[in-house]
């Protein structure tokens, strides 16, 4: 399904113009982070027994990969905040 917000229309499956992923070297001041964001249509979907059609299951992920003591660790970590929004 598409989604509208105000005159924007995007198609399903999309990437939102103001909420686009972002590459590490995307985010000024912020290297090594890469942000995504997925919004899911609850009621063509269904998002965790949810299934009306006016709410949107909202997933936001950060990858980053953190400072140790000595250095860097060994690899990226990700930290994921997911929520359901819906209409009024």
């Amino acid at each position: 399904a598409t989604c509208t917000f105000g005159a924007t229309t995007v198609a399903a499956g999309g990437t939102l113009p103001w909420l686009a992923d972002e590459s590490a070297s995307a985010i000024a001041g912020f290297s090594g982070y890469t942000r995504e964001v997925r919004v899911t249509d609850c009621g063509v979907a269904g998002c965790a027994g949810v299934t009306d059609p006016a709410a949107r299951l909202v997933v936001v992920t950060v990858t980053y990969t953190p400072l140790m003591r000595i250095g860097q660790a060994p690899g990226p970590k990700s930290v994921t905040q997911t929520m359901v929004v819906s209409q009024r």
